[in-house]
């Protein structure tokens, strides 16, 4: 009897253990579980990389969390050099159900953003809103692996209204506003999983571009943005090439043609235009060196408003820089070469002539010369470059002035010898 006794209180406690593992934890049963989530992801103008990277990325997010469905607002007209094939892919793919609306009425979807909505599970238009075409499918007019198999001829060839996409089935059916669209998904089966969606428990995210994105959609697909960005650019560093240190004017343009040169980069730019614009506004930089206002300035102009007109590789004007820019970029640039800088460079070298008078004094050398860089003399930082000297002269080092390039407004140096 005792052994029995002993036998049972010792297993007793691990029956007690087996049991509460397989009870739920207190813990465990209290903690709620997460609302039923739908994402709403809004895209409108054309799909840069930018914004396709966004949609495709938002698409990958909503699986991890497992949402009910995405609504993807789409009001474009195609695409500028983005991965059509993927995007299309993606949303076709989508593990979490896609419902794609084109609204609300008067909205349009051409092009990839009409190749997007076809490929949702559930196809959404409002009342007024017109789909296609779906080809071209870029803005630019070029079509590299786009994908169309099983896209109605109709839709890639015409523009369709909302009414003759609901009674054609081409729509899976018709919602005015975006609540009515996020309503009309209960009770819709998708792969076999019908949603359920209750306005009392379900959570509404609503997923927008960040400034990030924005700024880089707005730099790929606004060419008249990005023109005038680059030709106030090269005008602030072309002034400050004139000058006689490198100041605000010139990091300001540095970062002007650096923001239009990713611009160029994201659009179908046309080599040829491109160098017409940059030949045109060197050539009346020319002039302005040579302190003339003659046939190559004229030359310049010619050559810079062809090469506006030529910029961008497109088969209509959405790609094109508008008819204003390009008139009031090429008038400004005769204004600004031709009388501007032309005023600005007849001061300066008055100032060089007035320079002479520091031939034998000393400076100090603040951006290392090879052979060119800056001195830092009686307060004021001047271009200099290395006379007579073998290799490069490091920042800090004492230098004298043997002369000056009134023409170029820099001046002649010579390191300053240790005394020994």
């Amino acid at each position: 009897m005792t052994t029995t006794r002993r036998l049972a209180t010792r297993l007793f406690p691990l029956a007690a253990l087996a049991l509460a593992a397989l009870l739920p934890h207190p813990a465990e049963a209290r903690q709620p579980q997460p609302d039923p989530t739908i994402t709403i992801v809004q895209v409108s103008g054309a799909f840069d990389s930018a914004y396709a990277g966004f949609l495709v990325g938002e698409l990958h997010r909503a699986a991890k969390r497992n949402d009910v469905a995405v609504v993807v607002r789409v009001s474009s007209s195609g695409t500028v050099k983005a991965d059509v094939e993927r995007l299309v892919r993606t949303v076709a793919d989508s593990p979490v159900p896609v419902a794609t609306w084109v609204g609300p009425s008067g909205a349009h979807a051409s092009g990839a953003a009409a190749l997007v909505w076809y490929a949702g599970d559930l196809r959404l238009v409002a009342p007024g809103a017109t789909v296609g075409p779906a080809l071209p499918a870029s803005v630019g007019g070029h079509e590299d692996g786009v994908p169309v198999a099983g896209v109605p001829p109709r839709l890639l060839s015409a523009t369709v209204r909302a009414n003759e996409l609901v009674t054609e089935n081409i729509a899976t059916g018709s919602a005015g506003t975006l609540v009515e669209a996020v309503r009309s998904l209960d009770g819709k089966t998708v792969n076999g999983r019908t949603l359920a969606v209750d306005p009392a428990v379900t959570t509404i995210r609503f997923a927008r571009p960040g400034p990030v994105v924005g700024a880089r959609h707005s730099l790929a697909t606004n060419p008249t943005l990005v023109y005038l960005l680059l030709l106030a650019g090269i005008a602030a560093m072309v002034f400050e090439a004139f000058q006689r240190g490198f100041g605000p004017a010139g990091y300001a343009g540095a970062l002007l043609v650096a923001l239009a040169a990713y611009g160029l980069v994201s659009m179908p730019t046309n080599p040829v235009g491109l160098a017409l614009v940059l030949a045109g506004v060197g050539a009346m930089a020319l002039d302005v060196r040579r302190n003339a206002l003659g046939a190559v300035t004229w030359a310049g102009a010619v050559a810079l408003a062809a090469g506006s007109w030529w910029l961008v590789h497109t088969t209509g004007p959405a790609l094109r820089p508008a008819l204003w820019a390009i008139v009031a970029g090429t008038a400004g640039s005769l204004v600004f070469y031709g009388v501007v800088m032309t005023v600005v460079l007849r001061a300066i070298r008055g100032q060089a002539g007035a320079g002479g008078a520091l031939v034998g004094t000393e400076g100090e050398v603040r951006s290392t010369l090879n052979p060119q860089g800056h001195v830092l003399v009686d307060g004021a930082l001047w271009r200099a470059r290395a006379v007579g000297w073998d290799g490069p002269v490091a920042a800090g080092t004492p230098v004298r002035i043997t002369g000056i390039d009134e023409a170029a407004f820099v001046l002649d140096v010579e390191p300053i010898p240790a005394e020994g």
